[in-house]
């Protein structure tokens, strides 16, 4: 009876670490999926929009808004009424533009709104876009929705 007892409880413990083991690796599988690599070039452009979120910032707590008019535009705009481009040769608007071929969609609401509104998406080397908003979002996505946020 006692070698029964003990044989069950090896057969236990065995089927637990099976059922362990298949649990990790579906959490390690899954994860991996969800991993996006950016190559060097990506990176470069990720830094740019991570700089261009305190240019936008900066540029809202001084005029209490992140664009005058209306902006909709497939590439960067250069003007002065927005913090997406301040004049000629703006150097992030050109970091961007210059590192990874592709588009880069700016999309901002008017000074006229209750709330200032922005979103920016650079696509990147493998096709998926780095996106950037004024709700501090600061990753992958699809692109920039009519509601100015990354979807």
């Amino acid at each position: 009876m006692e070698k029964n007892n003990k044989l069950l409880i090896v057969k236990i413990f065995i089927a637990v670490l099976i059922i362990s083991a298949l649990v990790v690796v579906f959490f390690l599988f899954t994860k991996e999926e969800k991993e996006v690599i950016l190559s060097s070039e990506d990176v470069k452009v990720k830094d740019s929009m991570l700089q261009l979120t305190f240019v936008a910032e900066k540029f809202k707590e001084k005029y209490g808004y992140y664009s005058e008019e209306k902006v909709d535009v497939d590439f960067c705009e250069l003007k002065d009424s927005n913090f997406a481009g301040v004049g000629n040769g703006h150097i992030l608007c050109a970091n961007l533009m210059n590192r990874i071929p592709g588009r880069i969609s700016i999309k901002m609401n008017d000074n006229t709104e209750s709330v200032s509104k922005y979103c920016i998406a650079k696509e990147l080397s493998m096709g998926k876009f780095w996106c950037i908003d004024y709700s501090g979002y600061f990753d992958i996505a699809s692109g920039c929705g009519d509601d100015y946020r990354c979807q």
